[in-house]
């Protein structure tokens, strides 16, 4: 059985590029004129007709399928029947969205309200599939983002779902799922400029040994380390006034500002959407959010834990000090160096391989593989 899941980040774009390069007796010159749903389903089969297709961030609204008016008439795919999730939540509606195509006759039922929640449901997000043996759960699970409403109802979302796919064991189900996770187990998962480095750790360890022992990035930060903190202290969000180049609205976003020790003043990191996405990054306070279910302040992170590039950029614009390409790979591939362990959804994960007997099957049969891909840049992060 082959199963295939794709983030399509908007199925209208892709299938309008499956028409081009997929239409039967096509040479790709130019746009095809047969049916988008004969290319559709020629593009599956020259990608190994796969029994199960699980998409991602279709964004298609409910209201297209109930009119039939589905962009390529994309809900009928020759072979296949389609099980869809569509955003009815105000907030998101247009956006989200989950589909699963499998082979005619293999699916018993088909469930888009699995959480029994209509604030989970109606985003689009989930769509289980019953396929006899086992149950198959297709999801987009939300980022989280930088914000703790956004990390709440990530949790909230994450919970919902292992209640669900426990009660489908319960029933005697085996579960399988897939998806766009937006969560990590294993260090070699994320992109490694964005792995964490606990600097509390690091420097106590410098500790115990001379300075002849220690690789150069090490010394760098015991060096530099408290005057870094020191200018953090000064730390501010800036407005920086941007215009939407197609309705020349004028709108703020916002960068985050330090005040050197000689008076001048740095720019860190890129124009969020809000202040406080924009000083999230350079907090190195311990870190807690309310539990979604008890409420109770729990650990995201704890004090002076922060991301390689975030690191880096630091010792570069407030000491002077810049690492090469291979001083941070050396970092990245340090033993103080991972995933944060108190992340609410690093541990989600853990639990459902330790405790619900899961298996990353990614991992299982791709070992050695590393940072899968680089977000919004589709390249491999490592040659």
């Amino acid at each position: 059985m082959l199963i295939i899941s794709w983030n399509v980040a908007g199925l209208k774009p892709a299938l309008e590029k499956i028409n081009v390069d997929y239409a039967p007796n096509s040479n790709g010159s130019s746009k095809s004129k047969t049916p988008s749903s004969a290319s559709f389903a020629n593009y599956l089969t020259l990608h190994n007709s796969p029994s199960i297709l699980c998409l991602q961030e279709h964004k298609i609204p409910l209201s297209s399928l109930s009119s039939r008016c589905e962009p390529h008439r994309c809900s009928t795919v020759e072979g296949y029947e389609s099980f869809w999730s569509c955003s009815t939540n105000a907030k998101s509606r247009g956006f989200n969205g989950v589909v699963t195509y499998a082979k005619i006759g293999t699916v018993q039922s088909a469930d888009v309200n699995p959480f029994k929640d209509e604030s989970l449901d109606s985003q689009g997000r989930c769509v289980m599939t019953n396929h006899g043996k086992f149950v198959l759960f297709n999801v987009y699970v939300p980022n989280g983002g930088c914000t703790t409403e956004g990390l709440v109802n990530k949790m909230k979302f994450l919970n919902a779902l292992r209640k669900a796919m426990k009660k489908q064991r319960e029933e005697g189900k085996a579960v399988m799922l897939v998806g766009d996770m937006n969560a990590k187990i294993d260090k070699r998962d994320i992109f490694w400029k964005h792995r964490c480095v606990n600097l509390d750790e690091v420097l106590e360890g410098l500790k115990s040994r001379g300075d002849n022992d220690l690789p150069q990035w090490k010394v760098d930060v015991e060096r530099h380390w408290s005057t870094i903190l020191s200018v953090l202290q000064t730390i501010e969000a800036m407005p920086i006034q941007s215009t939407n180049p197609t309705t020349k609205q004028i709108f703020n976003r916002f960068r985050a500002r330090v005040q050197l020790s000689d008076g001048r003043y740095v720019m860190l990191g890129s124009n969020e959407d809000s202040a406080e996405e924009a000083l999230v990054c350079y907090n190195l306070d311990e870190q807690y959010y309310p539990h979604p279910e008890t409420d109770e302040a729990t650990i995201i992170r704890k004090k002076n834990v922060l991301s390689i590039d975030t690191l880096s950029e630091l010792m570069n614009k407030v000491a002077n000090v810049q690492w090469s390409d291979k001083t941070l790979h050396t970092i990245a591939d340090s033993d103080e160096v991972g995933l944060n362990p108190d992340s609410p959804s690093y541990l989600w994960m853990k639990m459902l391989v330790e405790e619900d007997g899961m298996v990353d099957t990614f991992r299982e049969f791709y070992p050695e593989a590393e940072a899968r891909w680089v977000k919004y840049e589709n390249r491999p992060t490592r040659p």
